[in-house]
């Protein structure tokens, strides 16, 4: 990502080098990178400056409307669920109506108490996700995805509910991801938030492009961890891809995909951000992602809400995770104080 050591591209209150950089300094620099060798090698950074600037805050929501939450989540992120709960919960500007959780057939009795004591008092529903796609198709994304099926799995379980739900709006947030800032994401009407990435993963784009959902090379990317999903847009977008539902999209996926690559679709994020942006512009309000990844176990100890809030002050959410860390789970006794 260039200029990352120059440029924290993410943080709502971003700073420049340990000193900052001077208003002057800034529109210079902007000019620089406008010199063509510059604009050739760092082809991204009008991209990266463009999602820097933006608003953290763009809607001011009176009487917002409630949506549902949605997280779906394996054994593995069971560590970090009750986080991921309290911190949606905590920080929603829109009123939570239902907490839904997603997780696997052997996982449902303990999600559900886990589930159940993180959201302290909300309504919780847990969901086998065996129920949600016909078991032909499961077998079929398996078969041709291999250790990558869990993953698209996901996010075919995401587009399924949202485009189900009677909601106004469903707030999806990955499992292993905290929201740590407060802010509106619909108001009344349709118009929401989407939060811009600044990196482009270009087999996502190709897949999409193939199905009539965005450019080859899209105007913004918005993998962020967590977005507000209206389910009618969501249906809208499937219809625009011609699928009757889910398990159309699934076969879609599973003839068009590139299996060589090791991440080669986003049918959730994507698919839905570049319909509604496409489609309906009038609808989104763009915002500062606000996002910081981190290791595991580079977290202050003991984990809760307090400390992640303390250690990533400035910071609208922060995602933990596996990945970057040796172990793939936070210790239970870390997760204290929720």
């Amino acid at each position: 990502m260039g200029l990352r050591s120059q440029f924290d591209e993410y943080r709502f209150s971003y700073r420049r080098l340990s000193a900052g950089m001077p208003p002057a300094a800034l529109r210079m620099t902007k000019f620089i990178f406008r010199w063509p060798p510059l604009k050739k090698r760092f082809p991204d950074y009008q991209r990266q400056q463009a999602v820097v600037e933006l608003p953290a805050e763009p809607l001011r929501c009176q009487a917002p409307p409630a949506v549902q939450l949605l997280v779906v989540a394996a054994e593995k992120d069971f560590e970090t669920l009750p986080l991921c709960l309290a911190g949606a919960l905590a920080n929603s500007g829109n009123p939570i109506s239902q907490v839904v959780v997603i997780t696997t057939a052997t996982g449902v009795a303990e999600c559900s108490r886990i589930a159940s004591d993180a959201a302290k008092g909300f309504a919780v529903t847990v969901l086998n996700e065996d129920d949600q796609l016909s078991a032909g198709m499961r077998g079929r994304l398996r078969a041709r995805f291999g250790l990558r099926y869990g993953w698209i799995l996901q996010q075919l379980l995401t587009t399924n509910f949202v485009a189900q739900s009677a909601a106004p709006g469903v707030l999806v947030v990955d499992a292993d991801t905290v929201l740590l800032h407060p802010r509106c994401l619909l108001a009344t009407g349709g118009r929401q938030v989407l939060t811009p990435t600044p990196v482009v993963h270009h087999p996502y784009y190709r897949f999409l492009h193939s199905i009539g959902m965005c450019a080859v090379e899209p105007a913004g990317t918005f993998v962020a961890h967590f977005m507000l999903m209206q389910p009618r847009i969501m249906r809208a977008a499937l219809a625009g891809a011609n699928c009757a539902d889910t398990e159309a999209l699934a076969e879609l996926v599973i003839s068009g995909a590139d299996v060589n690559e090791n991440s080669s679709v986003c049918v959730e994020y994507e698919l839905y951000a570049q319909y509604l942006l496409a489609q309906h512009p009038a609808l989104v309000s763009l915002a500062k992602w606000g996002n910081t990844s981190v290791s595991l176990d580079g977290l202050q100890q003991p984990v809760s809400m307090q400390s992640l809030s303390a250690q990533f002050n400035g910071w609208g959410s922060v995602s933990m995770h596996s990945y970057l860390a040796e172990t793939t789970a936070v210790p239970a006794r870390l997760l204290a104080n929720i």
